[in-house]
């Protein structure tokens, strides 16, 4: 639940609003948001035109199961308690794993009915355009800008999952990364362009869609080894790995060790190319002769 002072120093806390898991339900997953940095607020479109993203850090999501093996994922307002979605998932088994990071929420589960593992995705969106400032803050109790416009699209991965964290970069400029654990010991790294509500199937693709950037929907999500953070190493005892991810001082890079009871592994990831970073084939002479050129024809044009 929620609890709030009255505005002293020694003010006793004070419930606001508290969540009962309902009758039949058990307590599965919970995931805060994790409050990472982004770059920008707003979503470009194809068309030229823009659209907010909802971006409440109050957010919190809590999953629960029922007894016909029903999944309810409820994304909850965490100042107000107020139920902002309500998700359910029809004959699932564990383990749940759950994101929540910018205006996305990422989960996965054991579908039972199709013996197959399955990767949920739910965007939020606002559904008019407001004017934005740098400074600005959401107000969770205020709520001008209304409910969320959600878009979900759910996948098929070939493998267990059994840990999920998105990965941060220094300034949120990076395409956002989801590493995904795998009961076979290895890590998945997906980006938000295939881990997308957003992508939609090939036949109703449109040049707004193509200048965007969408990737056309395929039910099943890519698992190859060039996706794969441990490249060709295994972990054992996956079930119990954590993942911890840091930011580099470069922008395109990050740091990711994933631990064991009987492993330890430290690699660097970069989430969109090495975009901030020269080429090896390009020498310090080259760069320095470059700059000397671009001075002369500044100070040329300067005389003219």
């Amino acid at each position: 639940g929620g609890a709030g002072g009255g505005g002293g120093a020694h003010a006793p806390l004070a419930a606001l609003w508290t969540f009962t898991v309902p009758e039949g339900h058990t307590y599965t997953a919970y995931a805060a948001h994790a409050r990472l940095p982004l770059a920008s607020p707003v979503r470009q479109l194809g068309n030229g035109g823009a659209q907010l993203l909802y971006l409440n850090h109050n957010l919190l999501a809590v999953a629960t199961t029922t007894a016909s093996h029903t999944l309810h994922v409820r994304v909850l307002d965490g100042a107000t308690g107020a139920t902002v979605h309500h998700a359910t998932r029809a004959t699932t088994a564990g383990p749940v794993c759950m994101v929540l990071v910018d205006n996305v929420l990422v989960y996965t589960y054991w579908s039972r009915k199709k013996a197959r593992q399955e990767v949920a995705v739910l965007e939020f969106y606002h559904e008019r355009l407001e004017a934005y400032a740098a400074d600005a803050r959401y107000s969770s109790v205020a709520r001008e800008l209304g409910a969320p416009v959600v878009r979900q699209r759910a996948y098929v991965l070939a493998e267990r999952v059994v840990a999920l964290n998105a990965v941060a970069s220094r300034h949120g400029h990076a395409r956002r990364t989801y590493a995904l654990t795998l009961a076979t010991g290895r890590v998945l790294a997906l980006n938000n362009r295939l881990l997308s509500a957003l992508r939609v199937p090939p036949a109703e693709m449109s040049d707004a869609h193509k200048a965007e950037g969408v990737v056309p929907y395929h039910a099943e999500l890519p698992v190859s080894t060039m996706h794969m953070l441990t490249a060709n190493h295994t972990l054992h005892d996956a079930a119990a790995a954590r993942l911890v991810v840091a930011p580099c001082l470069l922008e395109s890079a990050s740091i990711v060790v994933v631990h064991t009871p009987h492993d330890m592994l430290c690699t660097r990831t970069s989430l969109a190319g090495t975009f901030d970073t020269l080429p090896a084939a390009d020498g310090h002479v080259t760069l320095l002769a470059t700059i000397a050129v671009l001075a002369a024809a500044t100070l040329a044009t300067g005389y003219a």
